[in-house]
């Protein structure tokens, strides 16, 4: 199904870009993914984009399963497509926020200064040790 493809295309590239968003609509808001219902549905799904796998899931279930055993399992998939979805956006937020904390510089160890001093001392008694052949 042509569809089926869109949405992992969706999900797999493009829903990293959608989650980071700040606007109105609830899959780009961090209350979906914590899962707080009634603040999703206070909010509304507007982005045609992240509606469109719930739309299709949908779909499949009234019109071709509405009545099959299999329509079940179908609805337990579009929870977990929801709760992917949600889990995605707490990872991708959580990397947005641990990448814009500044990171302290770690201070050199003793052995470290010790070692950088002894590699200047010998670089310049070497520089000064040629010099003075070349004055001879």
């Amino acid at each position: 199904l042509k569809e089926c493809d869109v949405i992992v295309r969706f999900l797999r590239d493009h829903y990293e870009s959608h989650a980071v968003k700040n606007d109105e609509c609830a899959t780009h808001n961090i209350l979906y993914g914590l899962e707080l219902e009634e603040y999703v549905e206070e909010l509304g799904v507007t982005c045609t984009a992240c509606k469109f796998p719930f739309y299709f899931m949908d779909k499949i279930i009234a019109h071709l399963f509405e009545n099959h055993e299999i329509a079940a399992v179908l609805r337990s998939i579009r929870e977990k497509l929801k709760r992917y979805m949600g889990q995605r956006m707490r990872t991708l937020r959580s990397q947005q926020i641990k990448s814009t904390r500044k990171k302290p510089t770690p201070e050199p160890a003793e052995d470290e200064l010790k070692t950088k001093d002894l590699s200047s001392h010998a670089v310049r008694h070497a520089l000064k040790v040629c010099t003075e052949d070349e004055k001879e």
